[in-house]
C-alpha cells in the first residue's frame, strides 16, 4: 500500500495506490466512458435511420437498376431490390447489436469493449474510403460519415486517461501457474 496525502484527508493516512491514481472511489464510471457510451447509442440510432433511408429509397433503387440494366425483367428488378433491402436489414441489425454490445461492455468496465470499438473504427475507416470516392447518394454518404464520426469520438473518449484508469482498475495481475501434473505413461 502506497502512502500518499489527499486534500481533506488527515496527513500521512494510508491510501491505496490504485485509489490515488485510478477511478473515483467505489469504481465509479468516469464521464468520458459514459459520454462514449451515449455516442455509441447515438451510432445505433443513426444505423436505424440509415435503414429507414434505405427503405424509403427502394423505389429510386429500382429505377436506378432499371436504368443501368434495361434488359432486366420486372421480377428480376424486384428480386434485386428485395436482396438489397434484405442485406441492409441484416447489416443494420449487426451494426446496432455491435454498437449496443460495445457500449454495454465499456460501461461495465470490460477492457475488450474499447479494444473492439477501436478495431471496428479502424475497419469502418477502411470501408469508408470507397464510399467517399464513389459518387452516389448524398444522404448515404452523410449517414456513413456520421456513424464514423460518432465512432471516432467514442474511441477518443475511451482512450482518455480517466477511461484508461477505469478499465484497468481492480484488475488483478495473473498469478502463478498451477503446478504441472505428472505425465501419464
Amino acid at each position: 500500500m502506497a502512502i500518499r496525502e489527499r486534500q481533506g484527508d488527515r496527513p500521512g493516512a494510508p491510501v491505496p495506490a490504485a485509489a490515488a491514481s485510478g477511478p473515483a472511489p467505489g469504481g465509479r464510471r468516469p464521464l468520458t466512458v459514459t459520454a462514449a457510451a451515449w455516442l455509441m447509442y447515438a451510432g445505433a440510432a443513426v444505423a436505424v435511420l440509415s435503414l429507414a433511408l434505405t427503405l424509403l429509397s427502394a423505389g429510386a433503387m429500382r429505377a436506378a437498376a432499371h436504368k443501368a440494366y434495361p434488359h432486366w425483367s420486372a421480377p428480376r428488378l424486384s428480386g434485386y431490390v428485395h436482396a438489397q433491402v434484405t442485406a441492409a436489414i441484416i447489416q443494420v441489425a449487426l451494426e446496432v447489436a455491435l454498437w449496443l454490445l460495445i457500449a454495454w461492455a465499456c460501461r461495465a468496465g470490460r477492457p475488450w469493449g474499447r479494444l473492439a470499438g477501436t478495431g471496428l473504427l479502424i475497419l469502418d475507416s477502411l470501408l469508408l474510403i470507397p464510399v467517399l470516392l464513389k459518387v452516389g447518394v448524398a444522404a448515404g454518404l452523410a449517414v456513413s460519415f456520421a456513424m464514423w464520426a460518432l465512432g471516432l469520438a467514442a474511441v477518443i473518449l475511451l482512450w482518455q486517461r480517466p477511461s484508461s484508469a477505469f478499465f484497468t482498475a481492480d484488475r488483478e495481475p495473473p498469478g502463478p501457474l498451477p503446478p504441472a501434473r505428472p505425465a501419464r505413461s
